[in-house]
Parts: C-alpha cells; sequence; structure tokens
C-alpha cells in the first residue's frame, strides 16, 4: 500500500566530534609559539634569562629539546629599558660559541604583529658542552651585543616521562579522531540515504 521508509541515524554529534578532535590536534601542533608549552610537555626545563643593555630590556626564554640532540628554542622579548613599550622593528641575531672547539653559529630572531615585542628563532647546538650565547639587538635607538647565557648541551639527551605522556595523548586523539573519520564513513556507505521501494 505505500512505502517502506529506512530510517538514517543522524551523524551530526559524529561529525562535530570529528572536528573537535581534528581541532585539537592542529591546534597542539601549530607554529613556534606554542613550540614552548610543547617542549615544556615533554619535561624540558624551561631557562630564563634578563638583562639590561643599553636602551634594551632583554629577556630571554631557553628550551632545550629532549627530542631532538642540540635542538634549542630560543624567545627572545626586546622593550624599552625606561618605557617598558615594545620594539617591534628590532633587528636580533644570536651569535653561539662553543667554549672548547671555538665552534661558531648564527642565527637571526623574527617577531610577528600578534607578539611584536617577542622574536623567536631554533638553532642546533650540534656539539656537547658548554655553548656561549651573545644577543644582538639593532634598531633606530642604537646597537647592543651581549653574551646573555651560557648554554650546557649533555652528551646525551634522554626521553623524559613527560615525553611519553605527550605521545601517548597524541596518539590518542590522532587515533580517535581517525575512527570517527572511519565509522562515519563506514555508516554512509551501507545507508546511502532514505528511498521508498513502490509495492
Amino acid at each position: 500500500m505505500g512505502a517502506e521508509e529506512r530510517s538514517v541515524a543522524p551523524r551530526g554529534p559524529s561529525l562535530l566530534a570529528f572536528m573537535v578532535a581534528v581541532t585539537l590536534l592542529l591546534a597542539m601542533l601549530i607554529g613556534m609559539r606554542p613550540g614552548i608549552v610543547w617542549a615544556q610537555a615533554q619535561g624540558s626545563e624551561v631557562q630564563r634569562f634578563q638583562q639590561v643593555a643599553g636602551p634594551y630590556e632583554i629577556s630571554a626564554a631557553v628550551v632545550q629539546s629532549h627530542l631532538s640532540l642540540g635542538m634549542t628554542l630560543f624567545a627572545i622579548t626586546v622593550v624599552d629599558a625606561v618605557t617598558g613599550l615594545p620594539i617591534p622593528d628590532a633587528r636580533v641575531l644570536l651569535t653561539t660559541e662553543h667554549d672548547e672547539s671555538g665552534d661558531l653559529g648564527r642565527g637571526s630572531a623574527h617577531n610577528t604583529p600578534s607578539f611584536p615585542d617577542r622574536y623567536d628563532s631554533q638553532m642546533r647546538l650540534e656539539s656537547s658542552g658548554l655553548w656561549h650565547i651573545t644577543i644582538e639587538v639593532e634598531s633606530s635607538q642604537g646597537k647592543v651585543a651581549v653574551e646573555m647565557m651560557q648554554l650546557n648541551v649533555p652528551a646525551t639527551r634522554r626521553i623524559s616521562g613527560g615525553t611519553f605522556v605527550f605521545i601517548g595523548a597524541l596518539i590518542l586523539i590522532v587515533g580517535g579522531a581517525a575512527y570517527i573519520w572511519w565509522s562515519t564513513q563506514r555508516g554512509r556507505s551501507r545507508d546511502p540515504g532514505t528511498g521508498a521501494t513502490p509495492d
């Protein structure tokens, strides 16, 4: 007499959960700014330094990664020493020198419109031992160069317990997102839509 109707379970919640999982994953992986937080999640220690040099107050947060031997992240803040205002147009350079071998390295640090006072850089200190780090700042207010810190690179870096927690959480997020996507695709292939079969 009528038509048999097939009901289709709503897929909205599954798609919503999938999008949330993907968003969380991207938030964990994007950019250098979360890089400091990411390194802290691995159990790496953040070392902080501060010094007034000429017209500048220079602060630095330094992270030596446990996962990559010799990889070091620098977040350098440059403000006016008198007013405390950001100096967004500075040219910031880092020079590294190994204490024993004299090996030299040089890199630049860059800011963004969102963080005009913070200049980020990533450098690899290849050899173990003590490294001297000099920060050079130049802007319309003048040029200074100051040896601001000494960093020790251990002969071997061990992966900490925090690293395994971070990796485990990442695997769970990726696995959950993949399962939700797979379930959604499987449901669609089994039940392509609502149809009517005539008598």
